[in-house]
């Protein structure tokens, strides 16, 4: 796939401050790429310089196989939604829309033409002659994305657009965005610090932390295959132990838990051969067992006892203890008898190796 932007090696730093480390990252042509990292991790940064209103300090940045680094905005056929929604007040959605048209000196019947197309693409025809004061949230951010496109930038930046609408609100726009990214095929670079925008609609998401790249992959890579103990704990819920690598083969390794109280099966990654590591068991990959109950060959069974249940709806969390003394989370589908597990009851925590993910311990 062809690369739309190429960053290379780009950084930046304000006075002693590393905003942003040594960066190298490529977004391909109709990729939708999410920046996902805490306050502080330099994904703005990369939005920013991204966009020309930040210079890097050293670097490249490339649009289209062209040096843009030291281009202005206004050349870099780009476009940005912003969380504040940016729209002007005393003009009408229709005038908002045609705004970027009318700035390029556009022929009037095709701007008339286009507002008309973005509105449909949309989902708000109706709106047109409306203020914006008397739109909802939600309306308002898809009026700014109508802005946004209607000029068909190469790339769309979108800075948290999601941030200020209630959860409703975020749930339906998160369909709506992909959705407009399916059907138009642009490039896409998104900046966000919640973990299910990113899971809902990214192709790749690449993870932040203290001003350099994570990990980068699919939603899945990073969920299910985490490369370090931030990567882990970051993103989903997580049962994170320590443990000693006691041997190892091809498919699986032997790993003293002491936080489980004993020893646990769990497929070879690319933690050392021996000696410290760290293990990552999700809370949904865990599932609850009668403690008499016969193990099945080759999973992990963990005894343990039921300290809180917790009913969330379609799906029941219930925390237990460890033999260790080690508090694990365990979700699953609610059924009732999960729900008359009374605190203090004697269970299993079982799992498979395959769904025990070996991480380096932290240095």
């Amino acid at each position: 796939m062809t690369a739309k932007l190429q960053l290379e090696r780009v950084w930046k730093r304000y006075g002693t401050f590393t905003a942003l480390q040594e960066t190298s990252l490529d977004l391909r042509e109709g990729e939708f790429l999410t920046l996902l990292g805490p306050s502080g991790s330099g994904k703005t940064t990369i939005l920013m310089m991204v966009a020309g209103l930040v210079l890097p300090d050293g670097g490249r940045i490339a649009i289209d196989g062209r040096d843009a680094t030291r281009d202005p905005p206004f050349r870099r056929d780009i476009g940005m939604v912003f969380q504040s929604y940016a729209l002007f007040p005393h003009m009408t959605v229709a005038d908002n829309i045609a705004f970027p048209l009318r700035m390029r000196r556009q022929r009037e019947a095709h701007v008339q033409a286009e507002v008309k197309r973005v509105l449909e693409l949309v989902q708000l025809p109706h709106v047109a002659d409306r203020m914006p004061r008397q739109l909802s949230g939600g309306q308002q951010q898809r009026i700014a994305l109508a802005r946004c496109i209607v000029y068909r930038p190469g790339i769309i930046l979108m800075d948290e657009p999601l941030g200020a609408l209630d959860k409703k609100l975020r749930d339906q726009l998160q369909i709506e965005i992909k959705r407009l990214h399916r059907q138009l095929g642009t490039t896409m670079l998104y900046v966000t610090d919640a973990q299910v925008v990113t899971l809902t609609m990214s192709d790749r998401v690449c993870l932040m932390n203290h001003g350099c790249i994570e990990q980068i992959g699919t939603p899945a890579d990073l969920y299910f295959r985490p490369r370090s103990v931030f990567a882990a704990d970051f993103l989903g819920d997580s049962n994170l132990l320590e443990g000693n690598i006691l041997q190892r083969s091809t498919s699986e390794t032997l790993v003293d838990c002491p936080g489980l109280g004993g020893r646990v099966l769990a497929a070879s990654g690319d933690a050392a051969g021996a000696g410290p590591c760290r293990i990552l068991v999700r809370p949904e990959s865990m599932v609850l067992a009668a403690a008499a109950a016969p193990v099945e060959a080759g999973c992990n069974a963990v005894a343990a006892v039921v300290r809180d249940v917790i009913f969330t709806g379609n799906v029941t969390r219930t925390t237990v203890e460890s033999a260790g003394g080690t508090l694990l989370s365990v979700a699953g589908l609610t059924h009732e008898a999960g729900l008359s597990l009374p605190p203090g009851a004697a269970v299993q925590v079982r799992w498979r190796p395959a769904q025990t993910v070996l991480l380096p311990a932290p240095r």
